[in-house]
């Protein structure tokens, strides 16, 4: 599934920035491609040193994991949010649950796409909820 966290508010951007990051390169091309119809900017990445290289830049609003294929823990996400607070975070997932990410994800998720990827799906969340 797509978990979002949103982390503060953002201001209204044309369109966001969108890091993509999976190590299966054919859901990160498939990911990227929708998000680049809708008019989004993104990046593929295929490491957390690519990623951290990336946030330092500060030209992300939004990150996309995959939490099926990168092992990711609470403290984690709680530093990533601490650090970048206007960042937006989104895993995607095949399962519904997660009880290893449950403290993370019941304080900020409101939303849950499970892969495959629907693309009408990701098209109505990412209209609602990221503009």
């Amino acid at each position: 599934c797509i978990y979002f966290l949103k982390l503060s508010h953002q201001a209204d951007l044309m369109k966001y920035s969108i890091i993509v990051l999976n190590p299966n390169i054919k859901e990160n091309l498939e990911l990227c491609q929708i998000l680049d119809e809708l008019g989004y900017i993104t990046s593929s990445k295929k490491s957390f040193d690519e990623l951290a290289e990336a946030l330092s830049e500060k030209t992300c609003q939004a990150v996309i994991i995959d939490i099926d294929t990168l092992p990711l823990e609470n403290r984690q996400i709680r530093q990533i949010s601490e650090q970048f607070t206007d960042l937006i975070l989104i895993f995607t997932s095949k399962d519904r649950l997660h009880p290893d990410l449950k403290e993370s994800i019941s304080q900020y998720v409101y939303a849950c796409i499970h892969k495959p990827f629907d693309v009408d799906e990701i098209k109505l969340l990412f209209s609602k909820h990221i503009k």
